[in-house]
């Protein structure tokens, strides 16, 4: 999985830097950019992973003893008057095979993240990177400039999302076309995997609609910071 610290260079970091400096020359609208490696912990995803994996290892331990023992009474090893008896784990070495399952399960899931993201629905997703960007929105201070002109543009990495957020004095103006319109061009540059391209994209893509709609004022200031905010692993 892509790991926001390092995925970006210095050299995009200041391109989208710029892009938004010169984009809020334009109109006065905050714009703020933000990228985290993920936005939910996932863990009901480890969890499954986990139990399947306690599962596998005990159905694994017993079955290699069972094969185990069938070779040995075929030979005549085992054997004792005539009465065998299937080998099988006592009760220490089911907990220790269904733990160390379990543990493997979750580190498996925790690490090798497309299996992790086969076992979170598309819901949980939507939740995560929502929660996740309104913790953005609030923290960074977008909800606070002046004439409620703020728009964060916010990328998940694992989730592969890009959700758009504007204030109230972004919405008013045809504000769902410009979200809708945003994120769209965002999510072109990211399925090339041009991921400083996407930030600068959208970027342009709001000056474009505000700057008609909420054009720079002459007492105009810079309220919010214009390099990428960064996040790993998640917000």
């Amino acid at each position: 999985m892509a790991d926001a610290n390092t995925l970006f260079s210095d050299v995009e970091r200041e391109r989208v830097a710029e892009a938004v400096k010169s984009a809020e020359g334009r109109t006065a609208a905050e714009i703020v950019c933000a990228v985290a490696t993920e936005s939910g912990r996932y863990d009901r995803a480890e969890g499954i992973c986990g139990l399947l994996g306690a599962v596998a290892l005990l159905a694994l331990t017993n079955f290699y003893l069972v094969s185990d023992f069938s070779a040995a009474s075929a030979s005549g090893d085992g054997v004792t008057q005539g009465w065998t008896a299937p080998a099988s784990l006592g009760l220490f070495g089911q907990m220790l095979a269904i733990c160390l399952g379990y543990i493997a399960g979750n580190l498996l899931a925790s690490y090798v993240h497309p299996l992790r993201r086969l076992l979170v629905s598309e819901r949980e997703i939507d939740e995560e990177v929502a929660r996740a960007a309104s913790r953005v929105f609030l923290t960074q201070r977008i909800s606070a400039t002046r004439g409620a002109g703020g728009v964060l543009i916010f990328v998940s990495l694992f989730e592969r999302r890009v959700l758009v957020l504007a204030d109230d004095g972004v919405m008013e103006h045809d504000g769902q076309a410009l979200v809708e319109a945003t994120r769209d061009r965002a999510q072109d540059a990211l399925r090339a995997r041009k991921y400083g391209d996407a930030f600068v994209a959208a970027v342009d893509e709001v000056a474009d609609r505000l700057e008609q709609a909420l054009p720079i004022a002459s007492d105009d200031t810079d309220e919010l910071e214009n390099e990428l905010q960064i996040f790993h692993p998640r917000p």
